[in-house]
């Protein structure tokens, strides 16, 4: 078919679905699973606290390890976006992001169940400042006029 266009390079699958994430979901359905037999009477219902975390929930900065670490999944996504000429699948970059994303939700809300009162406040504070505050609603560079620009920019090298 020589009139029709090649299409774009076809990248070298190098995604993977990373074990925090699987644990993750495991720990979701199973706490899920506990919560609904709580609710029917069957026993007290547990924290949700990941199988995996020994820590403290006082130590903040040290929160995420090892449940919601997602360094290795930074690091296949960077792989698979940094080079052009040696660039994961779209599929790749899809699935990494949506592991990304969803542990980093299900971080924060862990970190949000787990807080104290008066961080609660500050954090609430200090966001709420920002958005009305801030560049946000800027018509030239805020969240809107940047949206347009990614569109505006398409595929474009």
């Amino acid at each position: 078919m020589p009139d029709r266009p090649q299409g774009g390079k076809t990248g070298t699958a190098m995604g993977k679905i990373h074990e925090v994430f699987r644990r993750r979901l495991q720990d979701l359905r199973l706490q899920a699973q506990q919560t609904q037999n709580a609710i029917q009477g069957k026993h007290q219902r547990q924290w949700q606290i990941p199988s995996d975390y020994d820590g403290s929930l006082l130590d903040i900065p040290k929160l995420h390890e090892p449940a919601f670490q997602r360094q290795e999944i930074n690091t296949t996504y960077e792989a698979v976006t940094k080079d052009p000429n040696a660039a994961g699948t779209v599929g790749d970059v899809i699935s990494l992001k949506l592991q990304i994303d969803y542990n980093a939700c299900e971080e924060r809300a862990f970190r949000a169940r787990h807080t104290t009162l008066c961080r609660a406040m500050c954090l609430g504070h200090g966001r709420r400042f920002g958005q009305g505050h801030g560049n946000i609603w800027n018509d030239t560079n805020g969240i809107e006029a940047v949206a347009a620009a990614f569109i505006a920019a398409g595929g474009a090298k």
